[in-house]
C-alpha cells in the first residue's frame, strides 16, 4: 500500500493548488517579488522626496527652493501680479447697480 506520509503530502499539494486556483479566478495574482503592505523608505529617500517637493513648489511659486523672509514680500507681490484676472471697480459698480435694479423690480412685482 502507498506511504501515508506521501499520500498526505500529495493531498496537501492538491488542496493548495485548488485553493490558489479559486482565489486566482476572483482576483488577479500578486506579482512575484512584490510584498504587500506599507512601503518603507530609507531616510535618504525621504530626504530626496522632500527636496524634490520643495523644488517643485518653488518652481510653481516662481522662486528658489530656499525660503527667505526677505523674499516673502516681493514673491507675494509677484504672485498677485502674475495671477491676473480680477474685476475693476467700475465693473463691480455696474454689477451692483444691475443687481439693485433686479431686486427693486422683484420687490415692486411682489409688493402687497
Amino acid at each position: 500500500m502507498a506511504n501515508p506520509d506521501l499520500l498526505e503530502q500529495l493531498l496537501d499539494q492538491l488542496a493548495h493548488a485548488v485553493s490558489q486556483r479559486l482565489v486566482g479566478s476572483r482576483a488577479p495574482a500578486a506579482k512575484p517579488g512584490r510584498g504587500g503592505g506599507k512601503r518603507h523608505f530609507s531616510p535618504e529617500a525621504i530626504a530626496r522626496m522632500r527636496e524634490g517637493a520643495r523644488r517643485r513648489w518653488a518652481h510653481k511659486r516662481g522662486g528658489s527652493a530656499a525660503p527667505a523672509a526677505a523674499k516673502a514680500a516681493p514673491a507675494k507681490a509677484a504672485r498677485k501680479a502674475r495671477k491676473g484676472g480680477g474685476m475693476s471697480a467700475e465693473g463691480a459698480a455696474r454689477i451692483r447697480a444691475a443687481q439693485k435694479a433686479r431686486w427693486a423690480k422683484w420687490r415692486k412685482a411682489n409688493a402687497k
